[in-house]
């Protein structure tokens, strides 16, 4: 699981271990005890991954009018709703990489 520090919790970590999903929470210093230099280099591994998510549902959020929120009934509908958002998210970005010469 992917997360920001505001997620490293003890009982968020007991979840984790009872599902046997792997740990990929940010790790955040405190007050005289910074992060160790091991603890960035995870730090940056981890964000390379958890950002690019957060980069999507950001920009569904702010530019496709809360394309996050579902207004249908029954989940054959949902999917389609889900899938229409995915493609035209997909076709958004095709255009920016084809702007920049990308693709």
């Amino acid at each position: 699981m992917y997360a920001d520090s505001a997620y490293q919790t003890p009982e968020i970590k007991a979840r984790l271990v009872a599902l046997e999903m792997k740990n990929r929470i940010i790790e955040k210093g405190k007050r005289n005890h910074p992060l160790t230099d091991g603890q960035k280099q995870n730090n940056r591994k981890k964000s390379k991954t958890r950002c690019r998510v957060e980069h999507i549902f950001g920009y569904m959020t702010n530019s496709m009018n809360d394309g996050t929120f579902i207004r249908t009934i029954g989940k054959a509908r949902a999917t389609v709703i889900i899938g229409l958002n995915n493609l035209v998210y997909n076709i958004c970005r095709y255009v920016q990489l084809k702007k920049l010469n990308y693709a």
